[in-house]
């Protein structure tokens, strides 16, 4: 996950500089105390907008792909506008183990750590301003692009066909009346 690789380099650059980070790795046990364990059976579906998930155990299908132990996705749970939020399909291959942290839960650590941990709050809302100028960026390309199209398709329907030029056949002549 982008942000907590961010805030994890941050905390042990903090460390390597002999600071005290008693703060920062509350913050982070404040995070994993907020994970839930859920359990999916054999080929049972799901699909969750503004939750990360972390598959702990077996395999599951993700948008025609097979994941393993250790598979991360809903990255984008802490987007706000669930518009721009890249919808995943699970399906679950096997019996399944997934820690899962809601965009809430995560929201309101990060509002009671606000003063001891400010860093994690502005890594978070990097990311988010990251991926929503990107996501934005192309969901008004595909709106152009569809547009573009639905406009040609129109033109193609008002434009009568054309005819094919009339030529002359050689060696015949052309009699007026």
């Amino acid at each position: 996950v982008p942000f907590f690789h961010g805030f994890m380099v941050h905390v042990e650059s903090m460390e390597a500089a002999g600071l005290d980070t008693t703060a920062l790795r509350a913050c982070i046990s404040d995070v994993s105390q907020e994970l839930e364990c859920k359990a999916y059976s054999q080929r049972e579906s799901f699909n969750n907008v503004q939750v990360l998930h972390i598959l702990a155990k077996g395999l599951v299908v993700l948008n025609m792909r097979v994941a393993y132990n250790g598979t991360v996705w809903g990255e984008d749970f802490v987007l706000s506008d669930t518009s721009l939020i890249q919808q995943v399909s699970g399906f679950a291959l096997t019996y399944i183990e997934v820690l899962c942290l809601s965009r809430q839960s995560f929201m309101q650590v990060i509002e009671r750590r606000r003063s001891s941990c400010p860093q994690l709050g502005q890594i978070v809302r990097r990311y988010c301003v990251r991926i929503a100028v990107y996501r934005g960026i192309l969901a008004e390309a595909h709106r152009r692009s569809l547009l573009q199209q639905r406009e040609e398709e129109e033109e193609a329907k008002n434009t009568p066909p054309s005819s094919p030029a009339v030529m002359p056949l050689p060696g015949l002549v052309d009699i007026e009346e």
